[in-house]
């Protein structure tokens, strides 16, 4: 049965409010971290190395793992009406099935490091660039106002920490909301997954005026967990913010995924997750 307009923004808001709290937290120790690199960058030191960045971002893809994985895998189950008996039900973030333990941690950790490689390099490339280009357009502008060499440290000492945060901010922010999505979505799959039921997945938009248009067109498609979805604009996409997706389709998207039996697709007030 397919799921209405208020069910699909029903559930779309259940993994935006879980979601708040993790914008929340990596963006603000992103921005803490682009500062770090900065002074970092102005002693020459090593700033934005690929070692750094990885170990934040796979702590940040750890982070989401065990909640959306288990929320996904319990609800999901629940979902199914639970009318054929299994053993090993759902009991906490590391619940089991079919007898054998979920590490969605490890899971997540793998998955950062191998799909994120190319974001893991965007991020230290770009940071570094950006931090150079900032402090050469410092030092222009001191030299072009004929500054001596005192009042020009000062100059840089003043405006780059104030011009770094306004960059660092807008970074941060870009990075937790890109990351999470595809974090969220990409281990609640994994969760719903595990459960070993016949699953169809179901695209979830936030129709509020500010989503993509081809997303929009998106919203309640309902595939086969290992086929793709297709966006208005002829995209197809395995989930919101799948890694090697076209970026347009990607940053700062706010979809999710619910999840549905098959054997209980036709019933009414079938929920998903």
């Amino acid at each position: 049965m397919a799921m209405t307009l208020r069910e699909t923004q029903n559930q779309w808001r259940k993994h935006n409010e879980l979601r708040k709290g993790f914008f929340n937290r990596w963006a603000r120790l992103w921005a803490i971290y682009y500062n770090e690199q900065m002074g970092l960058l102005l002693t020459d030191r090593g700033a934005f190395t690929q070692r750094s960045v990885e170990g934040l971002f796979v702590k940040m893809y750890e982070d989401v793992g065990g909640e959306f994985a288990a929320l996904s895998f319990a609800t999901t189950k629940s979902s199914s009406l639970n009318l054929i008996t299994k053993e090993g039900e759902p009991d906490g973030p590391r619940s089991v099935s079919s007898g054998m333990a979920l590490n969605w941690d490890e899971y997540m950790a793998n998955y950062a490091r191998t799909a994120g490689a190319q974001s893991i390099v965007s991020i230290s490339a770009t940071g570094l660039a950006d931090g150079k280009a900032l402090i050469q357009s410092i030092t222009s502008q001191a030299i072009e106002q004929g500054l001596g060499a005192d009042e020009t440290a000062a100059w840089i000492e003043r405006e780059i920490p104030k011009q770094w945060k306004i960059k660092s901010k807008f970074n941060a922010l870009r990075i937790a909301r890109t990351e999470i999505i595809a974090a969220s979505n990409e281990v609640a799959f994994k969760g719903a997954s595990d459960t070993g039921l016949e699953l169809n997945k179901i695209w979830l938009t936030a129709m509020d005026g500010r989503e993509r248009q081809s997303h929009a067109a998106a919203n309640g498609q309902s595939v086969a967990m290992s086929d793709m979805f297709t966006l208005g604009d002829g995209v197809r996409i395995s989930k919101p913010g799948a890694k090697g997706a076209p970026p347009e389709d990607v940053i700062n998207c706010r979809c999710a995924v619910g999840y549905q039996s098959v054997v209980f697709a036709r019933q009414p007030n079938q929920r998903a997750f």
